[in-house]
C-alpha cells in the first residue's frame, strides 16, 4: 500500500513542480484530507461499488470543485484504477513531498480525542516560534495518554501529557 500511495503522490508532486503549482496544489489537497477527515461519507462513497464510476466522477467534479482540471482527473485517474481507498494516504504521500521540498517540518500530535484544526493550527504556531521552522502537525489519537497532548517532531519529543507526568512523578516517589 505505501508504495501504491508514494507512487501516485510523486507523481503529482512532480506534475505540480513542473506547472509551478505546488503551493497551490498542497492547499487544495490538505482541504481535501480535511474533507475526508471530517466527513468520512465522502470517501465510502467514491469508493461503493454500489455507486456506477461515472456517478463518482461526477461527484469529483460536482462537489470537490477543484480550480484545476487536472486535480479532478487526477482523483478520476484514482477512481479509474480502483485506488481511491488509498486516497488519503496518497494525498498525504503529496503533503510530505511538498512540505519537503518548501523546507517544511512535519510532525505528529497526539491527544485523546480529535482536535479541530484550529487546536492544530495553535500548536503549529507556538512550535513554529520555538522551533524557527514552519511546522505541520498530523493529529492522531492516544487514549493511553489520559489527557494532554503530546508532540513529535522528528527526533524532538514534547510531552504535557498526563501519562507522562504520573511516570515522573511515580520515578520521583520510587527514588
Amino acid at each position: 500500500m505505501l508504495e501504491v500511495c508514494l507512487r501516485y503522490g510523486t507523481a503529482l508532486f512532480s506534475l505540480a513542480l513542473e506547472t509551478d503549482k505546488v503551493i497551490k496544489w498542497q492547499k487544495e489537497m490538505k482541504e481535501l484530507i480535511y474533507l475526508i477527515e471530517e466527513n468520512g461519507e465522502l470517501l465510502e462513497l467514491l469508493n461503493s461499488k454500489f455507486v456506477s464510476i461515472d456517478e463518482r466522477k461526477d461527484i469529483v467534479d460536482n462537489v470537490l470543485l477543484f480550480e484545476d482540471e487536472e486535480l479532478s482527473s487526477f482523483i478520476k485517474l484514482i477512481l479509474d484504477n480502483g485506488r481511491i481507498s488509498y486516497l488519503k494516504d496518497i494525498l498525504y504521500s503529496f503533503n510530505t513531498l511538498c512540505n519537503r521540498h518548501r523546507g517544511i517540518l512535519e510532525g505528529y500530535v497526539y491527544s485523546v480525542e480529535q482536535l479541530n484544526k484550529s487546536q492544530i493550527e495553535s500548536i503549529e504556531n507556538a512550535l513554529s516560534k520555538k522551533e524557527g521552522k514552519i511546522i505541520e502537525l498530523r493529529n492522531l489519537i492516544d487514549k493511553s495518554l489520559i489527557g494532554g497532548l503530546k508532540v513529535v517532531i522528528e527526533d524532538r519529543v514534547y510531552d504535557d501529557s498526563i501519562k507522562f507526568h504520573l511516570e515522573k512523578m511515580k520515578t520521583t516517589l520510587i527514588k
